[in-house]
């Protein structure tokens, strides 16, 4: 049935929230303040994020539902091209920088990132969009 909801993994949606609450935590630090010091209502945070959160865990599942049931993959080497821009427009050396981006993780999520763009582009090549 198109347009028909789903339930979402609750995991998926608490690590949501997590994220959030801590992007907004190191936002106050960056600011020069202590998140735990200020009288946040981070359980009003939560509540008013929930929505977002939920859009995010749904799109994340559809993304990698169409991308497993196209076959979409990311080789190496487009994450290798990808690293190679970024090490260019930043002035680093691109061993290095992929190196880096292994031990701390940024490589995976730069390999998803373009699985996303991949789908996105499949998704758009491939359906018609209706206006309401």
């Amino acid at each position: 049935e198109a347009n028909k909801p789903f339930d979402l993994p609750g995991v998926m949606v608490q690590r949501q929230l997590a994220t959030r609450e801590d992007e907004m935590r190191r936002r106050i630090v960056g600011s020069g303040l202590n998140p735990d010091h200020i009288g946040y209502d981070w359980k009003a945070f939560r509540e008013g994020q929930l929505p977002a959160a939920e859009v995010t865990v749904r799109n994340t599942l559809l993304i990698g539902t169409v991308g497993r049931l196209q076959d979409i993959k990311v080789s190496p080497k487009q994450v290798q091209t990808e690293i190679e821009a970024i090490a260019h427009a930043n002035g680093e050396d691109p061993k290095e920088l992929r190196r880096a981006m292994l031990d701390d993780g940024r490589y995976e999520a730069l390999k998803g990132h373009i699985f996303d763009y991949q789908v996105e582009q499949w998704l758009l090549d491939n359906n018609e969009i209706k206006g309401s």
